[in-house]
């Protein structure tokens, strides 16, 4: 996907921005496992960033590996799904849902002291984009 930026852009606190994109909404997002991000001009690459998400497993449950930069994240991840929810005109055929809890840990196996963020995941509607696995998106300056 390759996006042009208009004039009155401001390129640095757009930069800033995608910098601080969190790679812990990859975790949650069943397809998505890899964003790059690249600012192109002149046909060359002038700053990019990453994020990727890696599954595996942990003392045999579910595991995730997120990658941003140089940064390692590891999360041991649990799954409930709740079943003969009641109807809502909002979502209607809908009965079930997951719950997603995901639990940090260290290279030592060890649970971080430091605070985490919730996530809550809220479809908004059904624009029928058709995404692989990987997104990867070039920001180019308008020409002139």
């Amino acid at each position: 996907m390759t996006l042009q930026l208009s004039p009155d852009c401001d390129e640095h606190e757009l930069r800033r921005e995608l910098s601080s994109l969190d790679p812990r909404m990859l975790m949650f997002l069943r397809k998505l496992r890899h964003i790059k991000v690249e600012f192109v001009k002149n046909g060359l690459v002038t700053w990019k960033t990453e994020l990727k998400r890696a599954d595996g497993l942990v003392y045999d449950e579910p595991a995730v590996q997120l990658f941003h930069g140089s940064k390692i994240m590891r999360y041991v991840v649990s799954t409930h799904t709740v079943r003969n929810l009641p109807e809502d005109a909002r979502r209607p055929g809908v009965h079930e849902s997951d719950i997603v809890l995901a639990f940090p840990i260290s290279q030592a196996d060890d649970p971080p002291l430091e605070t985490e963020k919730a996530y809550a995941f809220l479809p908004i509607r059904d624009f029928s984009f058709k995404l692989s696995p990987a997104l990867h998106f070039v920001v180019l300056p308008l020409p002139g």
